[in-house]
């Protein structure tokens, strides 16, 4: 969510890497593109990681991802058992195909922000001094892209819409590498069940 002017409080902190002020929306959504979880509010100068290992969802994950469920995010994220990332340097055609079958079901995340800016195109840029304030308005419009969504109000897509995050590095988290071998253990397997 972009801010147009400097927030009153820290500033700096809210200046990100692309150079303009902002704040951190990261959402979960299901098949259909309905918000199920999200955050709103760390500022824009925060990798996406961090927000994540933050999260609601995050600190909830035990309760929430059930046997062998699991999440689809882009390499930005850790690769753990409950999040599947696609292969950084695919080698093969193997993970060519897994990452091409990925981001086509990925992309839905991508499609649900995309409607979201487009219905409320403040997000885009808001004009407030108060963080909290573009907080609260991110945090109704949500509220109602799902209501009008679930109700058949389907939106055009703004074909605009840049995913920010594609662009960032994740920094390597020593703490996890038994749960990355796990997840990569996981992303094989269902490598392997997609082409067999």
């Amino acid at each position: 969510m972009i801010l147009n002017d400097k927030p009153s409080n820290t500033p700096e902190s809210y200046f990100n890497r692309k150079k303009f002020y902002s704040i951190q929306c990261q959402g979960i959504v299901d098949y259909r593109g309905i918000f199920i979880s999200y955050d709103i509010g760390w500022p824009g100068s925060v990798h996406d990681a961090k927000v994540y290992k933050n999260s609601s969802f995050y600190k909830l994950k035990n309760e929430l991802i059930i046997d062998d469920d699991y999440l689809l995010e882009n390499s930005v994220y850790p690769i753990s058992p409950f999040l599947i990332t696609p292969f950084r340097l695919s080698s093969n055609r193997q993970q060519k195909n897994f990452n091409y079958t990925h981001s086509l079901h990925r992309v839905v995340v991508e499609h649900a922000f995309g409607r979201l800016k487009s219905r409320f195109v403040s997000l885009k840029g808001c004009s407030v001094k108060k963080v909290k304030h573009l907080i609260l308005f991110a945090d109704c419009a949500i509220i109602l892209h799902n209501f009008l969504e679930l109700n058949g109000e389907i939106w055009d897509l703004d074909l605009n819409f840049e995913d920010e995050s594609e662009n960032q590095e994740f920094e390597e988290d020593d703490d996890n590498e038994e749960l990355k071998l796990i997840g990569q253990q996981k992303r094989n397997d269902i490598m392997q069940q997609c082409i067999g």
